[in-house]
């Protein structure tokens, strides 16, 4: 299976499957950091963006969770340990891409159940 480019199979070296077992882990990993900023706002009509520098405590966990990642998988003595291998300027540029549709695909989402009179008033 390919993950940004990298393949995980039982003929790849076991460098190729570590950059792919990697990736895929940062994959998971972002989708989940993007889908944080999303369970922010529920209704159709709020950014998953408003007030954001006033919440102090959601800025502190993300930030911790982007730290922890890039120290997971960039220091090498981190990555031996977790059995990950740092990644280059482009692969997390490709994995910041891709995960933050989650965003829009949300937001369109929730934009449908509010078209569609699903969503519930408080």
């Amino acid at each position: 299976w390919f993950v940004v480019g990298a393949e995980y199979s039982s003929t790849a070296t076991e460098a190729q499957n570590l950059e792919a077992l990697t990736l895929f882990f940062t994959i998971l990993v972002m989708f989940q950091f993007w889908h944080k900023f999303n369970c922010r706002s529920l209704s159709h009509d709020e950014s998953p963006f408003a007030l954001l520098w006033k919440n102090r405590p959601f800025l502190v966990i993300i930030f911790s969770i982007t730290a922890t990642q890039i120290i997971m998988v960039q220091l090498p003595a981190v990555g031996k340990f977790f059995r990950t291998v740092p990644l280059e300027l482009w692969q997390w540029i490709q994995v910041t891409a891709l995960t933050s549709t989650i965003i829009p695909v949300a937001w369109f989402g929730r934009r449908l159940a509010g078209w569609l009179g699903l969503e519930k008033n408080a």
